[in-house]
């Protein structure tokens, strides 16, 4: 299994483009440079923001993507609303997973010696690696705010890169 998380830069994208669409299906075009992305196994942990991934493994693994953004008191959030393939056929078909039961522990507040386990729905798009061989991704993403209010929508372009 890899786990690639993209990181989206809310504030700098919702600034940059204050009248961005609010309409999922008609996303704004953003440049890569608001979205860094990083996958387990790298040789380096590094979380470019250039347009590409690169990821090791092997055929038949799973790649689960999710999404996050750097808001530290969740001042804003964000939903890949949609994730397609383009290219080579070295990833199956991305399909959207909701695990309702997840659970995450969070750090304990007051004299709590140890973290508590939290309820945290889980949401990431699967796909099974094919091949090894280079494939482009197009990803829309909508952005929240903490009444889950949209802020803006977003479309990118990222070249994914696989080897074994």
């Amino acid at each position: 299994m890899v786990d690639v998380t993209l990181i989206f830069d809310a504030v700098t994208l919702l600034s940059r483009d204050p009248e961005a669409s609010r309409t999922p299906d008609a996303p704004t075009p953003a440049d890569a440079d608001c979205c860094y992305a990083f996958a387990s196994g790298a040789d380096t942990l590094t979380a470019p923001n250039d347009g590409r991934l690169t990821m090791r493994a092997p055929i038949g693994a799973l790649v689960r993507i999710r999404a996050a953004t750097p808001s530290m008191l969740t001042e804003h959030s964000v939903l890949v609303t949609s994730l397609q393939l383009s290219g080579a056929r070295a990833l199956s078909d991305p399909q959207p997973v909701v695990n309702p039961q997840a659970e995450a522990f969070v750090p304990p507040l007051g004299e709590q010696p140890h973290p508590v386990r939290r309820h945290a729905t889980d949401a990431f798009w699967q796909m099974q690696v094919l091949a090894h061989q280079p494939v482009e991704a197009r990803i829309d993403a909508t952005f929240l705010d903490r009444e889950a209010n949209v802020l803006g929508c977003f479309r990118w372009q990222l070249a994914i890169d696989l080897a074994a």
